[in-house]
């Protein structure tokens, strides 16, 4: 274990995943290369904790029928996309797992995924709020103003939060 937030356990298996994922993405032109260290990565994923905790404290966590409507989305681009149906079935070979068991895996981790969503919305809300910004939600969230905040945001999260957090060597 490398690091713990409220019992959420950071394992080096979870960073070595991150490390192959942004691998396989090719990274980002977005992204630092400093955003892909072990401590880089620690932090991420305990933020990531942080903000699923704060979406359920502001009501705005997935409801079950979010989670569903998203399964039953990638599942529509899974039979109506070559393209996906290929990414999807290579990414369960070399996994190791059955299609039910990826859905499964899905369904489990869009939890976590909406519920940031969702947050990150309602902080684009707040951003236009706090702000004045006159222009729609949406689009103040691919603002680089609004990106600054969310990041800011992030931080603070995990500055305010430090007390509850444990790393290990």
């Amino acid at each position: 274990m490398l690091a713990e937030y409220k019992g959420f356990k950071v394992t080096q298996g979870m960073v070595n995943f991150q490390k192959r994922a942004a691998n396989l993405a090719g990274g980002s032109p977005n992204v630092e290369a400093s955003d892909y260290t072990k401590d880089a990565i620690i932090d991420r994923l305990l933020i990531g904790r942080m903000l699923v905790e704060e979406a359920e404290s502001r009501g705005v966590a997935a409801t079950k029928a979010e989670m569903e409507e998203n399964l039953s989305s990638l599942k529509a681009s899974y039979n109506d996309y070559p393209e996906v149906k290929k990414q999807v079935d290579e990414y369960c070979s070399g996994a190791g797992l059955s299609i039910d068991e990826y859905w499964t895996q899905v369904y489990d981790q869009s939890y976590d995924q909406i519920s940031r969503t969702n947050l990150r919305i309602q902080l684009g809300k707040d951003f236009c709020s706090e702000t004045g910004y006159n222009g729609s939600v949406d689009d103040a969230l691919m603002t680089d103003e609004f990106d600054q905040y969310y990041n800011d945001h992030r931080a603070q999260l995990l500055k305010e939060q430090q007390s509850d957090v444990k790393y290990y060597s």
